[in-house]
């Protein structure tokens, strides 16, 4: 009985510690919705330590981020025009 108590005890602690949230920052004209902002620092504002955040890309430049706390930031990649093809949006 321990043993099961224990299995149970370090799975719930397994699928606590890796409960993200998934925020997108999207600074092009008409994109809203839940999760969804137009700053970095705002998106960063609202995440919680280990979340992960997509930063669309845009023809607009984003503002500055000063990043405090551990987060997963993910785009659409760097040196675009070096590998053609592999994005499914070129826009840095």
């Amino acid at each position: 009985m321990k043993t099961i108590t224990l299995f149970l005890l370090l799975t719930a602690e397994a699928f606590s510690a890796s409960a993200q949230v998934r925020l997108r920052v999207d600074n092009n004209i008409g994109v809203a919705g839940t999760g969804i902002f137009v700053t970095a620092q705002a998106t960063h504002d609202a995440a919680a330590a280990g979340d992960i955040i997509y930063s669309e890309p845009s023809v607009q430049t984003y503002d500055n981020l000063t990043c405090t706390k551990r987060l997963t930031i993910i785009g659409n990649g760097y040196l675009l025009n070096d590998n053609p093809g592999l994005q499914l949006d070129a826009r840095s």
